[in-house]
């Protein structure tokens, strides 16, 4: 019987050389700072990871809208969070008609906490339904969403102060202002597609059961478009890689 002594090499014996190991596809949340300079928004590059390509993305979208330039324009009470099995806020209703900007959401009445988010979920309250229209309600107790199973936020403006519509204008010039689209690059995204200097300012997009129609493209996050629909007064926030159809 031969006894053999091997190094780590597998060079200096009879030993087979071992293979190499296989690259390993490891997808860890990032958390970086996400402290804003709410008087300079412009577009910071995204660090985007194999699992979740808006999450990152959404939060600094969020964060926008918790500037304190727009306290109490924006209506915290009235959000829904869509994803591909189940929306929190609202049911899905009739898809819509007509050309007006409007959408299939039914009522938005999901609860969002500015600066309540940890690295990968936003701290939400409200109540669950299925992504089928008139769908009946869970009954969840839903406390925290997570941002990698995001595919969309819609939110509205408040009727307080000024009133809706006012509010709507008010934040919408204040996105507009710092979310500057970028210059197309030779391969062009669905988010450059739709914000880039040739797009057309109004379209409609599909994500999961979610339609939005003929809403304005205000900019966009990273990945994540910012839509505005004048009709309701309402803004959305789309992740483009969760895009299905758009026209």
């Amino acid at each position: 019987m031969n006894n053999y002594f091997c190094t780590n090499s597998g060079r200096d014996c009879n030993c087979p050389p071992q293979p190499p190991c296989p690259p390993q596809q490891q997808c860890p949340p990032p958390c970086p700072p996400q402290q804003q300079n709410c008087q300079s928004c412009n577009e910071p590059v995204p660090q985007h990871n194999c699992c979740c390509p808006c999450g990152e993305d959404f939060r600094r979208a969020l964060d926008l809208i918790c500037c304190p330039q727009l306290q109490g324009l924006v209506d915290t009470a009235t959000f829904a969070f869509v994803t591909d099995n189940y929306i929190l806020g609202t049911p899905i209703g009739a898809a819509p008609d007509g050309t007006a900007p409007s959408d299939n959401l039914t009522a938005p009445a999901a609860t969002f906490v500015c600066g309540g988010d940890n690295c990968e979920s936003l701290t939400v309250s409200g109540t669950l339904y299925p992504a089928t229209p008139d769908g009946a309600a869970l009954a969840t107790l839903v406390s925290q969403v997570a941002l990698c199973r995001l595919g969309a936020i819609a939110f509205d403006a408040t009727e307080t102060g000024d009133g809706a519509t006012a509010n709507f204008q008010t934040i919408s010039q204040f996105l507009g202002q710092r979310l500057r689209p970028k210059k197309p690059q030779e391969c062009t995204t669905i988010a450059e597609a739709l914000t880039g200097a040739a797009a057309v300012r109004a379209s409609t997009v599909t994500v999961g059961p979610l339609v939005v129609q003929n809403s304005a493209i205000i900019g966009r996050v990273g990945d994540v478009l910012v839509m505005a629909n004048s009709t309701d007064n309402r803004f959305y926030f789309i992740c483009a890689n969760k895009v299905d159809f758009m026209g």
